[in-house]
């Protein structure tokens, strides 16, 4: 029993090593393609970033804020949810259009884009 735990040990090993040699590569080129990305990202959007940490701290509370008080807005095209599945609730907002209640967040997160 000793020489088949140690045979499995082996071959469990011999896998890992197998597989490990063929997704280092790949994690690796996966990493660089990332950094870069996000290296191009950042650098085209560097007017963006607040270096006032005084101002920094303040903005997630000021745009968390301001999508949710689009709510009360977005709940008087929405007729009352308490009473109406939201679904068909989200539909009256434009009529037509058979949007969903996800439509209807991203539209209070992130506005129509």
């Amino acid at each position: 029993m000793a020489g088949s735990l140690g045979a499995a040990r082996s071959k469990l090993s011999a896998l890992l090593s197998s597989t490990q040699k063929t997704v280092k590569p790949l994690a690796d080129a996966a990493e660089k393609e990332v950094v870069t990305r996000y290296n191009k990202l950042m650098e085209a959007n560097k007017q963006y970033v607040v270096k006032d940490e005084a101002k920094a701290s303040t903005l997630l509370k000021q745009w968390y804020y301001t999508k949710l008080s689009r709510w009360a807005a977005a709940r008087l095209h929405l007729g009352n949810l308490g009473h109406c599945p939201p679904r068909f609730a989200a539909r009256a907002l434009l009529p037509g259009l058979a949007l969903h209640i996800t439509d209807v967040l991203r539209y209070i997160l992130l506005g129509f884009a």
